[in-house]
């Protein structure tokens, strides 16, 4: 996978510039890839730390936004991201770096800015809303309300025991998850070959459209259809809430382990079965929606049925390809971070 996009850093490296030189703010990168927060920025007083955070999620390069008359919209926030940062203890804001303009504009992520789409989530960002030294009143009346102030070292603190068990079992329950729904496909697969046999079976026999068995069976199908595409989205709505809170809590240990020089060969050694695990998920859903969005299902109910079941599988695949991603993202600073560690990569 790539590990360098130049947009990318150089929006990062804008911000920045524009955090520590126009509002003498201090800007700090996250370490290890996190749940959609590339920074914390820290209000800065007479040349001192003030204790007082907001942080960052950067997206650069025009093409991720629908540019309108007044407003910059992203609509790329996945229910990991939305869930991850409205419990943050934080403020968070969206920072935008256009490089046609050169230019980043922000906004406050709330549950009043979010707003929801078919699968996923949308901010409309003003193009008044520009990251320069005008925007340092608005900034600091986001940090005005915040009374923690250790929230930055907690971000990453992490009381791990000096016994470091290799049978860490990180991401569980996200894991548990992952397994409920591939099951489920498993039992809607089966029950789809089932379907197709008793149907050709009664076309073999001369039954037609109109008879009771081939009714019945479409009937059948199309309702335990629902009943999977119910059960799988409340499965993913549930993974999109625990996710988050599992995947920082693995961040924590692992950064400090790293921190500390401990060996982190347990903990990669569980993200690469988990990044396997999550790869054959993301296999079977899209092998799935291959079958059920044949064209040639010409009976309407059943059609219905499996549409609905189409967009369950979409949405379980946006969140497990963003969860995946994260992953990712994580078992690749282990690897090139601590010597304990093989280096591997995963395409």
């Amino acid at each position: 996978m790539p590990r360098h996009n130049s947009i990318e850093r150089i929006g990062v490296s804008k911000t920045s510039l524009v955090i520590e030189e126009d509002l003498n703010w201090i800007f700090r990168e996250q370490p290890i890839a996190d749940v959609g927060i590339d920074a914390i920025i820290e209000k800065s007083e007479n040349g001192e730390p003030a204790g007082k955070f907001i942080a960052a999620q950067i997206k650069s390069g025009d093409s991720h936004f629908y540019n309108k008359n007044k407003y910059l919209s992203y609509y790329g926030i996945t229910n990991i991201h939305y869930n991850y940062w409205l419990n943050l203890n934080l403020p968070v804001i969206l920072i935008a770096y256009l490089p046609s303009t050169k230019t980043c504009y922000w906004q406050i992520i709330n549950k009043k800015t979010l707003r929801k789409t078919k699968n996923k989530w949308k901010i409309d960002i003003p193009k008044t809303n520009i990251l320069d030294s005008k925007s340092i009143t608005k900034l600091d009346e986001l940090v005005k309300e915040i009374k923690t102030q250790n929230v930055f070292s907690d971000f990453f603190k992490y009381d791990y025991d000096s016994e470091f068990s290799a049978e860490l079992n990180i991401l569980h329950d996200s894991i548990e998850s992952i397994n409920i729904n591939k099951i489920w496909i498993r039992k809607f697969s089966k029950s789809l070959s089932k379907f197709r046999n008793k149907h050709n079976d009664f076309q073999e026999r001369g039954y037609t459209d109109k008879s009771a068995e081939i009714k019945g069976n479409i009937k059948q199908l199309s309702r335990f259809c629902l009943t999977v595409s119910q059960r799988m989205y409340n499965e993913t709505m549930l993974f999109s809430n625990i996710f988050p809170d599992e995947f920082h809590l693995a961040e924590k240990l692992t950064y400090s382990l790293i921190k500390n020089n401990i060996n982190t060969t347990p903990i990669e050694e569980r993200l690469s079965s988990l990044i396997n695990n999550w790869k054959s998920a993301l296999t079977r859903i899209n092998s799935l929606k291959k079958v059920i969005e044949n064209p040639e299902i010409k009976y309407p109910t059943l059609k219905k049925s499996l549409k609905k079941l189409a967009d369950s599988l979409d949405t379980l695949h946006t969140e497990f390809n963003e969860a995946y991603a994260i992953i990712k993202k994580l078992h690749y600073y282990i690897c090139n971070s601590n010597p304990y560690v093989n280096k591997r990569s995963y395409k």
